[in-house]
């Protein structure tokens, strides 16, 4: 995740959309752009919600996943993972965000 002081309304979002599904996100780094938790992501580190406009930079070895409107988020997201991720925590979380996003 980006950090929260770059854009505190869309974090706040992202992290109460994720407690109304049940879930807490376990942050484990936070980085200073968006497109730094993208190459984390493509490092193998994680997954990361970003905006749906950030999907236009192709970076190898990272899928995106849209993600509905009804999970309460006030701004349109994607769901960036590693393809072929196997990490438990990360595919239980790519899981999660498809049924949520349904």
């Amino acid at each position: 995740l980006y950090r929260r002081p770059l854009g505190p309304g869309l974090y706040d979002a992202i992290i109460a959309a994720c407690q109304r599904a049940g879930y807490s996100p376990r942050i484990g780094q936070e980085a200073p752009r968006m497109l730094a938790t993208l190459s984390l992501v493509a490092a193998g580190l994680g997954v990361t919600l970003i905006p749906a406009s950030m999907q236009r930079i192709g970076i190898d070895g990272v899928a995106y996943c849209a993600i509905e409107r009804k999970a309460g988020l006030v701004a349109p997201l994607n769901l960036a993972y590693r393809r072929g991720e196997t990490a438990p925590a990360a595919c239980r979380f790519i899981a999660l965000a498809r049924r949520i996003a349904r």
